[in-house]
């Protein structure tokens, strides 16, 4: 049985947890951007984003769509957001329009410190389609991301589609990176989808 957003969603698979400072920044900045708030609403999730959120059964979550734009109204990607319902009940619609929703977080004590994420593709249906003003079908970077606390607390869990010409992920590696279990992991983690 799916829940609010009736999607399947495959859970971010990498166990290794870096640290969050680029991340940070690279939420900063997509907050910047001029948002359109879709949808806002308070529902039961399916039942993976529960687990993620690591909620009891039933418990509901608040679930925001919105769509980012670059100046001039070009739309950079579609985010769909779950955060526990005590959580999203701090703030309102007009203020996710106004702020992003890190900043709400850190306002109650629940800033990011952690992230899981897995990047991969889709492609875009008619629901994503037409506020990212792309032809259905069309391909599509999906991002799939939990943020933790301190504690390791969840506190949102978040799926970002964008246009490949107009959003990109940016990643470094060193030599010795390439050479710890941890990479072996990440390799894994993509033979197996």
């Amino acid at each position: 049985m799916l829940g609010c957003g009736d999607r399947y969603h495959c859970p971010p698979g990498l166990d290794r947890v870096d640290s969050i400072d680029r991340l940070v920044g690279q939420v900063a900045e997509a907050g910047k951007l001029q948002v359109e708030v879709l949808e806002f609403e308070y529902c039961v999730p399916q039942p993976i984003v529960s687990r993620l959120l690591k909620l009891d059964n039933g418990q509901k979550v608040q679930r925001a769509v919105r769509v980012r734009n670059r100046q001039g109204g070009i739309p950079v990607m579609h985010l769909t957001t779950y955060v526990p319902e005590q959580i999203g009940r701090t703030y309102s619609k007009k203020d996710l329009g106004r702020y992003p929703l890190y900043q709400f977080l850190g306002r109650i004590g629940k800033s990011y410190r952690k992230a899981q994420q897995t990047v991969g593709a889709c492609l875009a249906d008619p629901i994503v389609g037409a506020p990212l003003k792309v032809s259905v079908g069309s391909p599509l970077i999906f991002i799939q991301r939990v943020l933790f606390t301190e504690r390791n607390e969840p506190v949102e869990y978040l799926e970002l589609r964008a246009p490949p010409d107009l959003y990109a992920l940016s990643m470094s590696w060193k030599a010795d990176d390439a050479l710890t279990v941890e990479h072996g992991q990440f390799v894994q983690a993509f033979a197996n989808l």
